[in-house]
């Protein structure tokens, strides 16, 4: 299923550190306990609606059919029900089920109470042109009745009938705009906001308060709250300011107010203004006293010699960073960080083709979060902290002096569908056919996806597949070899596993057999009715290493940079692998020893490869190293032995 998401005709699919969750497929629906006004315990069901065991898929299948009825248990919903279609969790007799019924095929009760906010005439029945009975002044009313699917409503102010009780006239029906049939509930509690508009009154609903209206903003600020009015469809908040009371429409990040007394340990910044991160000075190890924090995190509200700000002790110079000493050559413009934290930049940039070296990394453990790396720049500006691209940067480790650097970059993939007729096809074209279950295809529709062009070798009948790299090959039909060159010249001749063929006028190869010449892998899924042709691209760049020999036989080594394949990914049957002979002597035979990666993200993976190959004389003019995808060559460089 994690495929599905992929169908696309034709993908670049960089490396990412995204986890495997971001695969899922469908909505993960989020629900909350009912709650007054906001989400009711029980509503009334105005039409059969199907009901579900599950809905963490996009293709959760119905699990039975409930008739409209009274008085259905809910035990979480969304707070947009009364807006559109949401997901209500139900008690049934057959346990939990999830219903997702649209709001007009929904009744709920009245709330118990409600606060009329400004005076309201009362009337004796449903009918606004009848004289009012009275009028009430701002106060909490008790309710009894309201008209039918009184919360639903296109327009907040559109006015709904509700039936309340009163001491001195019985009952009383009275027309409240919907975004105003709600109740006021005493708070207590305080609340940090870093530029909230105040309202004197409150509005009708969010989407009528204009901050140019307002009375005042909450900048960088803790406040009391003292008052939570709840409709179906909002909150809003009354606040005790430096101004007297007023409305905001968040709640704003709780506070504690209570003294604490707060260990650094190491450098941390202290900021003035939460709103503004960047600006900060830096505290040096040791314990100050916090008047107030944030409840939801470890942020406190101190007093210092340097000053009064918020100390976050997770931002602090990191105590667990670990030793990496590399030498790194980065392929971009870099930005450097005080902290490894994107909150704290410094003004100032390293520049592309710039060489530095780490003395330390860091990683939060979240899959989300990026790996930093300390650095001492050379203009002797003190410790930073920057992120690396391997895609780009040039990572050398110590002691090592390879001949070749390969870093993944990105995959090509295209998604080919094998229709019931045994076609393949993408892109709206045929460019194969299915054989046994075997794929074969069409090499003048193949090749060019992956930016080969076809033309004639030698007039002898045989064709040359060329890309712009420099890499081509030779075949033809009938033939079970191919020959690879590389800027003209023959390199090598390869076996295929079956003779291409002239079908409808075109060359065809078996898959595996075009994966070899192209450097392309296939990767099936959905029950192998889609797969990827696909092949994972690399930056090559030459080595400071040179060939070493030792006795009668010559060595090369190559530094891989690779991804690490996850589970939403295609999975490549070829990998990188470095090639050393003499002129057109036996070929090496190399291993790979994978290096240990801990600093890199996990979405990679290192390896040193090395290739041993017999040197015939002494002479090293011809010997070469080269860098081969399956067959095809993506680098070759002429060495000299030492």
């Amino acid at each position: 299923m994690w495929k599905k998401a992929l169908l696309a005709a034709s993908l670049l699919l960089p490396l990412t550190c995204a986890p495997a969750e971001a695969a899922k497929v469908g909505p993960l629906i989020k629900v909350v306990e009912p709650e007054p006004m906001r989400i009711p315990s029980t509503i009334h069901l105005l039409a059969k609606t199907p009901m579900y065991k599950d809905v963490d898929t996009a293709a959760a299948p119905a699990d039975g059919l409930l008739a409209p009825q009274h008085d259905v248990i809910v035990l979480g919903g969304q707070y947009d029900w009364a807006r559109g279609r949401s997901w209500w969790k139900i008690q049934t007799w057959l346990g939990e089920r999830w219903i997702s019924p649209e709001p007009w095929n929904v009744d709920v009760p009245p709330p118990t109470k409600l606060t009329l906010l400004d005076l309201t005439p009362l009337y004796a029945a449903r009918d606004a042109s009848l004289p009012p009975s009275a009028e009430l002044t701002p106060q909490e009313v008790q309710v009894v009745d309201a008209e039918k699917q009184w919360f639903y409503s296109n327009d907040p102010n559109e006015k709904k009938w509700i039936k309340i009780r009163t001491t001195w006239l019985g009952d009383q029906w009275l027309q409240l705009p919907v975004g105003q049939i709600g109740y006021i509930k005493p708070l207590d509690t305080y609340a940090y906001y870093g530029g909230e508009p105040v309202y004197s009154r409150l509005p009708a609903n969010r989407y009528q308060m204009n901050p140019e209206d307002s009375d005042l903003r909450l900048e960088n600020e803790t406040v009391h709250l003292i008052g939570e009015y709840v409709t179906v469809y909002d909150h809003f908040y009354l606040t005790e300011t430096k101004a007297g009371r007023g409305w905001v429409a968040n709640r704003g990040a709780e506070a504690i107010r209570r003294t604490e007394n707060v260990a650094i340990q190491s450098d941390t910044p202290i900021i003035p203004d939460l709103t503004r991160p960047n600006v900060y000075t830096v505290l040096q190890p040791q314990t100050v006293q916090s008047f107030e924090r944030l409840a939801d995190e470890e942020t406190y509200h101190v007093r210092t010699p340097q000053g009064e700000g918020w100390i976050r002790t997770a931002y602090a110079e990191p105590t667990d960073a670990k030793p990496i000493s590399l030498t790194v050559k980065l392929g971009s413009e870099r930005g450097l960080n005080r902290f490894p934290f994107a909150l704290f930049p410094l003004d100032r940039t390293l520049p592309a083709g710039e060489t530095i070296r780490t003395t330390a990394y860091y990683w939060k453990g979240d899959p989300w979060e990026p790996y930093w790396y300390q650095v001492e720049p050379a203009d002797g500006s003190g410790k930073a902290w920057l992120q690396l691209d391997p895609r780009v940067d040039r990572i050398d480790l110590p002691g090592e002096a390879p001949a070749a650097y390969a870093a993944f970059q990105q995959t090509q993939a295209y998604t080919i569908a094998a229709g019931p007729d045994a076609t393949l096809r993408t892109q709206g074209k045929t460019v194969g056919y299915l054989k046994d279950g075997v794929p074969y295809f069409a090499l003048e529709e193949a090749a060019p996806l992956f930016n080969f062009e076809l033309g004639e070798a030698d007039g002898l009948g045989r064709v040359e597949v060329r890309h712009p790299s420099g890499y081509s090959f030779v075949l033809q039909p009938g033939q079970t070899q191919a020959e690879t060159r590389w800027n003209g010249h023959v390199e090598e001749t390869v076996p295929l596993l079956e003779k291409p063929t002239i079908r409808d006028g075109q060359l065809i190869l078996q898959g595996d057999d075009l994966g070899l010449l192209l450097g392309t892998s296939i990767d099936w899924f959905e029950s192998r009715q889609y797969l990827y042709l696909f092949t994972d691209q690399y930056r090559i760049d030459t080595g400071s290493g040179t060939l070493h020999t030792d006795g009668n036989r010559a060595h090369a080594t190559m530094l891989l940079l690779d991804r690490s394949v996850q589970p939403y990914e295609p999975n490549p049957a070829l990998a990188p692998k470095l090639v050393v002979r003499q002129g057109s002597g036996e070929a090496s035979t190399s291993n790979a020893r994978t290096v240990d990666s801990g600093w890199l993200p996990p979405t990679w993976k290192l390896a040193l490869h090395t290739a041993s190959a017999p040197q015939m004389n002494a002479s090293a003019d011809s010997l070469s190293a080269t860098v081969t995808l399956g067959a095809r060559i993506l680098w070759k460089r002429d060495l000299s032995a030492k």
